[in-house]
Protein backbone atom coordinates (compact mmCIF):
# COMPACT_ATOMS: atom_id res chain seq x y z
CA UNK A 1 0.00 0.00 0.00
CA UNK A 2 0.98 3.24 -1.01
CA UNK A 3 1.54 5.76 2.45
CA UNK A 4 2.09 9.33 2.65
CA UNK A 5 3.62 11.20 5.82
CA UNK A 6 2.71 14.35 6.20
CA UNK A 7 3.59 17.35 9.32
CA UNK A 8 6.81 15.38 9.93
CA UNK A 9 10.08 16.79 11.43
CA UNK A 10 13.00 15.74 10.16
CA UNK A 11 13.95 12.90 13.32
CA UNK A 12 10.24 12.30 13.12
CA UNK A 13 10.97 10.35 9.35
CA UNK A 14 13.80 9.24 11.20
CA UNK A 15 11.66 6.75 13.27
CA UNK A 16 8.80 5.83 10.44
CA UNK A 17 11.77 5.27 8.06
CA UNK A 18 12.53 2.23 10.52
CA UNK A 19 9.17 0.60 9.82
CA UNK A 20 7.99 1.92 6.53
CA UNK A 21 10.23 1.48 3.43
CA UNK A 22 8.25 0.84 0.31
CA UNK A 23 5.72 3.19 -1.46
CA UNK A 24 6.40 5.15 1.17
CA UNK A 25 6.39 9.50 1.14
CA UNK A 26 7.54 11.25 3.99
CA UNK A 27 7.02 14.90 4.05
CA UNK A 28 7.29 18.35 6.41
CA UNK A 29 4.61 20.27 5.19
CA UNK A 30 0.73 19.66 5.60
CA UNK A 31 -1.72 17.89 3.45
CA UNK A 32 -3.49 20.89 1.18
CA UNK A 33 -5.65 21.29 -2.11
CA UNK A 34 -2.15 22.63 -3.30
CA UNK A 35 -0.43 19.34 -3.38
CA UNK A 36 -2.62 16.52 -3.17
CA UNK A 37 -2.12 16.04 -7.16
CA UNK A 38 1.32 14.68 -6.15
CA UNK A 39 -0.37 11.92 -3.80
CA UNK A 40 -3.62 10.71 -6.25
CA UNK A 41 -2.63 6.72 -5.54
CA UNK A 42 -1.77 7.11 -2.14
CA UNK A 43 -3.74 4.90 0.08
CA UNK A 44 -2.46 5.65 3.26
CA UNK A 45 -2.23 8.97 4.85
CA UNK A 46 -0.84 10.21 7.86
CA UNK A 47 -1.34 13.79 9.47
CA UNK A 48 -1.16 16.37 11.69
CA UNK A 49 -4.21 18.69 13.21
CA UNK A 50 -2.48 21.48 9.98
CA UNK A 51 -3.64 19.30 7.79
CA UNK A 52 -7.64 20.38 7.02
CA UNK A 53 -9.12 16.89 5.57
CA UNK A 54 -12.47 18.45 3.95
CA UNK A 55 -14.53 17.53 1.14
CA UNK A 56 -12.59 19.02 -1.24
CA UNK A 57 -9.00 17.10 -0.27
CA UNK A 58 -10.67 13.60 0.16
CA UNK A 59 -11.92 13.94 -3.98
CA UNK A 60 -8.26 14.62 -4.61
CA UNK A 61 -7.54 11.34 -3.13
CA UNK A 62 -9.64 8.46 -4.84
CA UNK A 63 -7.43 5.79 -4.13
CA UNK A 64 -7.59 6.93 -0.28
CA UNK A 65 -8.34 4.16 2.35
CA UNK A 66 -7.05 5.05 6.05
CA UNK A 67 -6.31 8.24 7.59
CA UNK A 68 -4.22 8.06 10.54
CA UNK A 69 -3.82 11.35 12.34
CA UNK A 70 -1.09 12.00 14.81
CA UNK A 71 -3.21 13.88 17.50
CA UNK A 72 -6.24 12.49 19.78
CA UNK A 73 -8.83 15.41 18.40
CA UNK A 74 -10.15 15.28 15.09
CA UNK A 75 -12.13 17.98 14.02
CA UNK A 76 -9.40 18.72 11.46
CA UNK A 77 -11.12 16.17 9.35
CA UNK A 78 -14.78 15.59 7.72
CA UNK A 79 -15.44 12.41 9.13
CA UNK A 80 -19.24 12.00 7.90
CA UNK A 81 -17.39 12.83 3.98
CA UNK A 82 -15.07 9.63 5.03
CA UNK A 83 -17.70 7.41 6.44
CA UNK A 84 -19.76 8.18 3.18
CA UNK A 85 -16.51 7.07 1.33
CA UNK A 86 -15.68 3.83 3.42
CA UNK A 87 -12.28 5.68 4.41
CA UNK A 88 -11.45 4.49 8.32
CA UNK A 89 -9.59 6.78 10.63
CA UNK A 90 -7.71 6.29 13.33
CA UNK A 91 -6.24 8.73 16.46
CA UNK A 92 -3.85 8.59 18.89
CA UNK A 93 -6.70 8.64 22.30
CA UNK A 94 -3.94 8.85 24.83
CA UNK A 95 -0.18 10.26 24.86
CA UNK A 96 0.26 13.44 26.78
CA UNK A 97 -2.69 13.09 29.74
CA UNK A 98 0.54 14.15 31.84
CA UNK A 99 2.24 16.43 29.59
CA UNK A 100 -1.04 18.40 28.99
CA UNK A 101 -1.54 18.50 32.54
CA UNK A 102 1.72 20.01 33.49
CA UNK A 103 1.43 22.56 31.00
CA UNK A 104 -1.49 23.47 32.24
CA UNK A 105 0.37 24.00 35.43
CA UNK A 106 3.33 25.86 34.31
CA UNK A 107 0.68 28.40 32.55
CA UNK A 108 -1.68 28.59 35.72
CA UNK A 109 1.83 29.50 37.57
CA UNK A 110 3.34 31.78 35.03
CA UNK A 111 -0.29 33.60 34.78
CA UNK A 112 -0.66 33.78 38.74
CA UNK A 113 2.68 34.93 39.80
CA UNK A 114 3.44 37.47 36.85
CA UNK A 115 6.25 35.54 35.46
CA UNK A 116 6.90 37.02 31.76
CA UNK A 117 6.98 40.37 33.25
CA UNK A 118 9.04 40.07 36.21
CA UNK A 119 11.35 38.07 33.58
CA UNK A 120 11.17 41.12 30.97
CA UNK A 121 11.77 43.78 33.56
CA UNK A 122 14.47 41.74 35.24
CA UNK A 123 16.66 41.26 31.89
CA UNK A 124 16.21 45.23 31.23
CA UNK A 125 17.59 45.81 34.75
CA UNK A 126 14.71 46.91 36.25
CA UNK A 127 14.84 45.04 39.87
CA UNK A 128 11.53 46.30 41.39
CA UNK A 129 8.88 43.97 41.94
CA UNK A 130 6.05 46.86 42.52
CA UNK A 131 2.96 45.95 40.67
CA UNK A 132 3.73 41.99 40.47
CA UNK A 133 2.27 40.63 43.18
CA UNK A 134 0.74 37.24 42.98
CA UNK A 135 -1.59 35.15 44.98
CA UNK A 136 -1.45 31.41 46.49
CA UNK A 137 -2.69 28.96 45.31
CA UNK A 138 -3.50 27.27 48.75
CA UNK A 139 -7.26 26.98 49.61
CA UNK A 140 -7.77 28.78 46.06
CA UNK A 141 -10.90 27.47 44.21
CA UNK A 142 -10.06 25.66 40.75
CA UNK A 143 -13.07 24.85 38.40
CA UNK A 144 -12.05 22.05 35.72
CA UNK A 145 -14.32 22.26 32.42
CA UNK A 146 -14.01 18.21 31.15
CA UNK A 147 -12.86 15.29 33.21
CA UNK A 148 -11.23 13.16 30.51
CA UNK A 149 -7.98 12.07 30.51
CA UNK A 150 -6.02 14.87 30.80
CA UNK A 151 -8.82 17.01 33.24
CA UNK A 152 -8.02 14.21 35.68
CA UNK A 153 -3.92 14.63 35.95
CA UNK A 154 -5.25 18.73 36.18
CA UNK A 155 -7.32 17.67 39.15
CA UNK A 156 -4.63 15.54 40.96
CA UNK A 157 -1.51 18.28 40.38
CA UNK A 158 -4.65 21.43 41.64
CA UNK A 159 -4.74 18.65 45.18
CA UNK A 160 -0.74 18.86 45.41
CA UNK A 161 -1.39 22.11 45.69
CA UNK A 162 -4.06 22.45 48.37
CA UNK A 163 -6.58 24.06 45.89
CA UNK A 164 -10.88 23.43 46.12
CA UNK A 165 -11.63 21.71 42.96
CA UNK A 166 -14.89 22.03 41.02
CA UNK A 167 -15.39 19.92 38.29
CA UNK A 168 -17.93 19.95 35.63
CA UNK A 169 -18.76 17.63 32.75
CA UNK A 170 -21.67 16.29 30.59
CA UNK A 171 -20.96 12.50 32.28
CA UNK A 172 -19.81 12.89 35.75
CA UNK A 173 -17.90 10.24 36.56
CA UNK A 174 -19.07 9.59 40.21
CA UNK A 175 -16.24 7.30 40.97
CA UNK A 176 -13.72 9.01 39.96
CA UNK A 177 -15.40 11.85 41.89
CA UNK A 178 -14.62 9.98 45.72
CA UNK A 179 -11.32 8.45 44.23
CA UNK A 180 -10.08 12.29 43.86
CA UNK A 181 -11.94 13.58 46.42
CA UNK A 182 -13.58 16.86 44.01
CA UNK A 183 -17.13 17.54 43.39
CA UNK A 184 -19.10 17.85 40.58
CA UNK A 185 -21.20 20.95 40.24
CA UNK A 186 -23.20 22.83 37.55
CA UNK A 187 -21.66 25.52 35.89
CA UNK A 188 -23.42 28.14 37.58
CA UNK A 189 -21.77 27.01 40.40
CA UNK A 190 -18.55 26.83 38.85
CA UNK A 191 -18.58 29.92 37.40
CA UNK A 192 -19.64 31.63 40.35
CA UNK A 193 -16.88 30.00 42.90
CA UNK A 194 -14.00 29.69 40.52
CA UNK A 195 -10.31 31.12 41.10
CA UNK A 196 -9.08 29.97 37.79
CA UNK A 197 -11.27 27.66 35.69
CA UNK A 198 -8.95 25.43 33.22
CA UNK A 199 -10.61 24.18 29.95
CA UNK A 200 -10.44 20.80 28.67
CA UNK A 201 -13.11 19.70 26.11
CA UNK A 202 -12.77 18.46 22.59
CA UNK A 203 -14.14 20.80 19.92
CA UNK A 204 -17.21 19.97 18.72
CA UNK A 205 -20.41 21.34 17.33
CA UNK A 206 -21.85 21.72 21.00
CA UNK A 207 -18.71 23.29 22.46
CA UNK A 208 -18.07 25.97 19.76
CA UNK A 209 -17.95 29.24 22.00
CA UNK A 210 -18.35 27.18 25.23
CA UNK A 211 -17.12 30.13 27.10
CA UNK A 212 -19.41 33.66 25.56
CA UNK A 213 -20.58 36.90 26.82
CA UNK A 214 -23.18 34.89 28.83
CA UNK A 215 -20.66 32.54 30.27
CA UNK A 216 -18.02 35.29 31.62
CA UNK A 217 -21.09 37.41 32.64
CA UNK A 218 -21.63 34.40 35.39
CA UNK A 219 -17.64 34.00 36.59
CA UNK A 220 -16.36 35.50 39.63
CA UNK A 221 -15.17 38.33 39.29
CA UNK A 222 -11.18 38.53 38.64
CA UNK A 223 -10.85 35.21 37.35
CA UNK A 224 -7.99 33.72 35.31
CA UNK A 225 -8.76 31.77 32.41
CA UNK A 226 -6.33 28.82 31.41
CA UNK A 227 -6.74 27.10 27.59
CA UNK A 228 -4.88 24.13 26.38
CA UNK A 229 -8.09 22.20 24.12
CA UNK A 230 -9.13 24.05 21.60
CA UNK A 231 -9.08 27.58 20.85
CA UNK A 232 -12.89 27.14 19.26
CA UNK A 233 -13.99 27.03 22.57
CA UNK A 234 -13.52 30.47 23.31
CA UNK A 235 -15.07 33.60 21.64
CA UNK A 236 -12.38 36.04 21.29
CA UNK A 237 -14.84 38.80 20.98
CA UNK A 238 -16.66 38.11 24.11
CA UNK A 239 -12.95 37.61 26.03
CA UNK A 240 -11.72 40.50 25.33
CA UNK A 241 -14.51 42.26 26.53
CA UNK A 242 -14.62 40.31 29.95
CA UNK A 243 -11.24 41.77 30.57
CA UNK A 244 -11.71 45.34 29.64
CA UNK A 245 -14.67 45.19 32.21
CA UNK A 246 -11.92 43.00 35.11
CA UNK A 247 -14.48 40.47 34.94
CA UNK A 248 -11.53 38.46 33.50
CA UNK A 249 -7.94 39.58 35.53
CA UNK A 250 -5.80 37.64 33.03
CA UNK A 251 -5.49 34.37 31.16
CA UNK A 252 -3.14 31.94 29.35
CA UNK A 253 -3.60 30.30 26.11
CA UNK A 254 -1.70 27.79 24.61
CA UNK A 255 -4.49 27.75 21.56
CA UNK A 256 -6.67 29.95 19.39
CA UNK A 257 -9.59 29.82 17.13
CA UNK A 258 -8.09 29.36 13.66
CA UNK A 259 -4.35 29.10 14.62
CA UNK A 260 -3.47 28.22 11.16
CA UNK A 261 -4.60 30.99 9.40
CA UNK A 262 -3.15 32.77 12.57
CA UNK A 263 0.57 32.17 11.35
CA UNK A 264 -0.12 32.50 7.83
CA UNK A 265 -1.10 36.13 8.57
CA UNK A 266 1.81 36.34 10.62
CA UNK A 267 3.87 35.35 7.76
CA UNK A 268 2.24 37.99 5.40
CA UNK A 269 2.40 41.02 7.85
CA UNK A 270 -0.81 42.17 7.21
CA UNK A 271 -2.38 41.58 10.58
CA UNK A 272 -3.90 45.44 11.52
CA UNK A 273 -6.93 45.86 13.81
CA UNK A 274 -9.24 48.34 10.95
CA UNK A 275 -11.72 45.32 9.69
CA UNK A 276 -11.95 46.97 6.44
CA UNK A 277 -8.40 47.53 5.40
CA UNK A 278 -7.68 43.90 7.06
CA UNK A 279 -10.34 42.39 4.62
CA UNK A 280 -8.52 44.22 1.04
CA UNK A 281 -5.35 42.78 1.93
CA UNK A 282 -6.98 38.93 2.98
CA UNK A 283 -8.56 39.51 -0.81
CA UNK A 284 -5.30 40.26 -1.85
CA UNK A 285 -3.41 37.11 0.30
CA UNK A 286 -2.99 33.47 0.22
CA UNK A 287 -6.24 33.87 2.95
CA UNK A 288 -8.44 35.15 0.49
CA UNK A 289 -10.95 32.24 1.01
CA UNK A 290 -11.46 33.36 4.31
CA UNK A 291 -14.97 34.36 4.99
CA UNK A 292 -15.98 37.93 7.11
CA UNK A 293 -16.54 35.85 9.71
CA UNK A 294 -13.13 34.47 10.36
CA UNK A 295 -11.72 37.27 9.41
CA UNK A 296 -13.51 38.90 12.28
CA UNK A 297 -12.15 36.45 14.48
CA UNK A 298 -8.75 37.08 13.35
CA UNK A 299 -8.51 40.34 13.83
CA UNK A 300 -10.34 39.62 17.57
CA UNK A 301 -7.02 37.24 18.03
CA UNK A 302 -5.18 40.12 16.93
CA UNK A 303 -6.24 42.08 19.51
CA UNK A 304 -5.39 39.78 22.11
CA UNK A 305 -1.56 39.49 21.06
CA UNK A 306 -1.44 43.02 22.63
CA UNK A 307 -2.41 42.71 25.94
CA UNK A 308 -0.38 42.65 29.00
CA UNK A 309 -2.53 40.53 31.07
CA UNK A 310 -2.36 37.56 28.09
CA UNK A 311 0.36 34.17 28.36
CA UNK A 312 -0.40 33.58 24.50
CA UNK A 313 2.10 30.51 23.09
CA UNK A 314 2.16 28.48 19.65
CA UNK A 315 -0.15 25.05 20.49
CA UNK A 316 2.76 23.23 22.25
CA UNK A 317 0.94 21.90 25.55
CA UNK A 318 2.30 18.50 23.66
CA UNK A 319 4.77 19.23 22.60
CA UNK A 320 7.95 16.90 24.61
CA UNK A 321 10.01 14.68 23.44
CA UNK A 322 8.36 11.55 25.72
CA UNK A 323 4.54 12.34 24.66
CA UNK A 324 6.21 13.07 20.62
CA UNK A 325 7.84 9.18 20.96
CA UNK A 326 4.39 8.08 22.47
CA UNK A 327 2.17 9.80 18.96
CA UNK A 328 4.95 8.12 16.71
CA UNK A 329 4.77 4.89 18.09
CA UNK A 330 0.74 4.54 18.21
CA UNK A 331 0.86 6.41 14.91
CA UNK A 332 3.08 3.37 13.76
CA UNK A 333 0.81 0.72 15.04
CA UNK A 334 -2.38 2.11 14.40
CA UNK A 335 -0.79 1.78 10.37
CA UNK A 336 0.42 -1.77 10.83
CA UNK A 337 -2.80 -2.51 12.45
CA UNK A 338 -4.75 -1.29 9.29
CA UNK A 339 -2.15 -3.23 7.01
CA UNK A 340 -3.30 -6.44 8.69
CA UNK A 341 -6.60 -5.52 8.83
CA UNK A 342 -7.06 -5.65 12.12
CA UNK A 343 -8.65 -1.74 12.53
CA UNK A 344 -7.19 -0.17 16.47
CA UNK A 345 -8.27 3.56 17.39
CA UNK A 346 -11.10 3.82 14.83
CA UNK A 347 -12.91 7.47 15.52
CA UNK A 348 -15.68 6.51 12.09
Amino acid sequence: MKIAFFDLEPWEINYFQKYFKKDVNFGTKSLTKNNTKNFKETEIISIFVKSKITKEILNQLPNLKFISTMSTGFDHIDLQECKKRNIQVSNVPQYGQNTIAEYTFSLLLALNRNLLEASRRTRKGNFDYQGLIGTDLKNKTIGIIGTGNIGQHVIKYAKAFDMKILAYDLYPNKKLEKELNFKYVNLNELYGNSDFISLHLPFTKSSYHFLDKKAFSQMKEGVKIINTSRGEIISAKDLIQALDTKKVSGCALDVLELENDMKRCSKNSFFGTNETKFLMEVKNSGLKNLTQKEAKILIQNHKLLGRENIILTPHLAFYTKEALERILQTTKDNILAFQKNKLQNLVN
